[in-house]
């Protein structure tokens, strides 16, 4: 992504950097709420940082050279990259860095909105759970470790279909982690950073012939994401 122009001056952004850039997180000195690159320029908010040159160590790693502050620093390093953000996959990214903090960078943009990405991980249950229940199975990304809140005991690894059956001894009245009539199931892929978590609603007597979409209607096939891409 972007031209390798190594550590030679550039006087216009590349094309990779171009454009609106919304902030998923940021140290609260960074000013705006998101960073928009024109061909000379960076905009942050209301106010203009004119670009003096940008150098690149490698075609997706950029110093900006700018010509008054912006957070405390005329010297901004942006690092492109595809990440998982927020059980998002392959989320087009931005970190910058003003080389104040060692282990951590001062803000992390994407481009668009979360929600135009495709989930990373999602959780869908074969029938409603219920609290007389002693096993519950579903779908989620293929092999994934599974858990009933993170319990060893509860827990298993999805097939390479992602579906996946967790049995428990008794029922899940008599578990501390169903508390509240809820059941949380965990899902930590195999190239995922974080797990995914997801609370279902245990009812009593329930009709497993009823499926119950937990998803707000989007409706999730395992079959329709390729979870080959090397996220990290």
């Amino acid at each position: 992504m972007g031209e390798d122009f190594h550590l030679h001056k550039k006087f216009d952004t590349p094309k990779a950097l171009q454009g609106k850039w919304n902030y998923q997180w940021k140290m609260d000195d960074v000013p705006g709420d998101y960073i928009y690159f024109n061909q000379k320029s960076l905009r942050a908010g209301k106010r203009t940082y004119k670009i003096s040159y940008i150098t690149g160590s490698t075609k997706s790693r950029y110093t900006v050279h700018l010509k008054r502050k912006f957070a405390g620093s005329k010297t901004l390093t942006f690092k492109y990259k595809l990440r998982e953000v927020d059980h998002y996959a392959n989320v087009k990214s931005l970190s910058m860095s003003t080389k104040r903090y060692v282990d951590s960078s001062d803000a992390l943009y994407i481009k668009g909105y979360l929600e135009n990405y495709k989930p990373s991980n999602f959780i869908k249950l074969s029938g409603t759970p219920d609290i007389f229940d002693s096993s519950v199975s579903g779908y989620t990304i293929p092999n994934a470790e599974v858990s009933i809140s993170g319990d060893e005991e509860a827990s298993t690894v999805a097939d390479a279909s992602g579906y996946f059956k967790i049995s428990v001894e008794g029922n899940f009245d008599e578990y501390e982690f169903s508390g509240d009539d809820q059941l949380v199931i965990w899902s930590k892929g195999p190239k995922s950073n974080d797990t995914f978590k997801k609370t279902f609603e245990l009812t009593a007597n329930s009709d497993y012939s009823d499926y119950e979409d937990n998803d707000d209607g989007d409706d999730y096939s395992y079959e329709t994401y390729n979870y080959n891409n090397d996220w990290d």
